[in-house]
């Protein structure tokens, strides 16, 4: 089963625990995924709070209205959601949750 997000809940400073479609709702502390990435400008942007807060769920994975641009073959530019691949998020949310047994 590839795991999905179907609801998050927001908690304090930079967590969120995620609801994923295998029955487990794990926690991903976004401060210390960051931190692995720290060169991706996108995630520069989410370090903000006002900005970060803004995260959502559409019953796949995570995602922050208008925080990226897609550009088109004729050149136009738009602004689209930022979705994170819930695959990535459950591995890192599942090792996380392991160190801390």
């Amino acid at each position: 089963m590839i795991p999905k997000i179907f609801r998050i809940e927001k908690l304090k400073n930079f967590k969120i625990l995620c609801c994923f479609n295998t029955n487990q709702n794990l926690e991903i502390n976004f401060i210390d995924y960051f931190k692995m990435n720290a060169g991706n400008t996108i995630y520069k942007k989410l370090k903000s709070k006002e900005i970060f807060d803004t995260i959502d769920c559409n019953g796949r994975t995570v995602f922050w209205p208008k925080m990226a641009k897609q550009m088109f073959q004729n050149g136009e530019i738009l602004e689209s959601d930022y979705e994170m691949d819930p695959v990535m998020l459950y591995d890192f949310a599942s090792k996380s949750a392991f160190r801390l047994i």
